[in-house]
């Protein structure tokens, strides 16, 4: 008995050892990723709402978002569980998305050299220039992550009152800032069939799929999201520009959203894509609404990875 009490151990510490080097090398990819993003940018010239023939529709859409020389940001994470639930993804893109934004800035990177609010963990501000480099704005970012850990078992068994705490405080932060009329808005998660954006653990058939019936019949995320950019615009702030980057959003949210708000420009997607990939196409996202580009540079931006990121109303 004694002997099989400590083969049982070695077993769940080797088992332990097996796990943790496997999310190491899940960081390790989502740094490369990111990394890729950044190096690609660099040296990246593509048209800007400086250029002298930049078309007017550009210039404006910029002008209504800087014309008082600060912009807000919200990105919200959702609860990125993977396939069978036993790891939450967004901690970790969480973390190598945060490390891109608070690094010295590379020669034409918008995206980095934000400064993390020491008071407020979740605030990071810095100053931009416009394309010409004569006028600077002051942009404040802020993200939101509903997971506590990347252990996804954990988070839904010991730890689950705690997580359903986290995921809706989460989710009720991003919404309340989009509801307050923040310029620009991210969300970066599961589309869940149409029942997202969503802040939580999936729900989950006893065979342990997720329940997307239940999420589609429900449709929760949406209904809170397109509330809260209803009241933006009735509050006389609607947000500029919204991104829903989560798999297929343009087919499942792209009507409901222009509906809560015909002027926004947004980001959606036209595939299913990885968490990895959808986090990249934020970040060059944020980098290139930051840089300031025109329809023909965000062409250019996405044309290399064919992901199936769109502009839709954008210019």
């Amino acid at each position: 008995m004694k002997g099989s009490s400590s083969l049982f151990k070695f077993l769940i510490l080797g088992a332990a050892i097996l796990s943790m080097d496997s999310v190491k090398a899940q960081r390790n990819t989502f740094d490369q990723i990111l990394d890729g993003e950044v190096l690609r940018l660099q040296g990246l010239r593509s048209e800007t709402s400086g250029d002298k023939y930049a078309p007017a529709a550009c210039k404006s859409r910029y002008k209504k978002m800087y014309g008082d020389k600060y912009i807000s940001v919200s990105i919200g994470f959702g609860y990125g569980d993977s396939d069978d639930g036993s790891v939450a993804l967004d901690s970790m893109i969480y973390d190598a998305f945060v490390r891109k934004l608070t690094r010295p800035c590379p020669v034409d990177v918008s995206a980095c050299g934000f400064l993390r609010d020491k008071k407020d963990p979740s605030l990071f501000q810095r100053i931009v220039f416009d394309p010409t480099g004569e006028v600077n704005y002051l942009v404040s970012l802020r993200i939101t992550k509903p997971s506590l850990s990347w252990n996804g078992k954990d988070n839904t068994t010991v730890n689950h009152a705690r997580q359903l705490q986290s995921c809706m405080a989460a989710r009720d932060k991003f919404m309340g800032e989009i509801a307050r009329g923040t310029d620009m808005a991210f969300y970066i998660g599961h589309s869940r069939d149409g029942g997202g954006p969503d802040f939580c653990p999936a729900i989950r058939l006893p065979n342990n799929h997720v329940n997307y019936p239940l999420y589609q019949r429900r449709k929760q995320g949406i209904n809170d999201l397109t509330k809260a950019m209803s009241d933006a615009v009735k509050a006389g702030k609607p947000n500029q520009i919204v991104g829903s980057f989560s798999c297929s959003s343009q087919k499942h949210f792209e009507a409901r959203l222009r509906a809560a708000n015909p002027k926004a420009g947004y980001f959606l997607t036209s595939r299913t894509v990885s968490f990895g990939d959808i986090a990249a196409e934020a970040y060059t996202s944020l980098d290139s609404v930051l840089h300031q580009r025109c329809a023909d540079g965000f062409n250019d931006v996405f044309e290399f990875r064919k992901f199936g990121t769109n502009l839709v109303n954008m210019f």
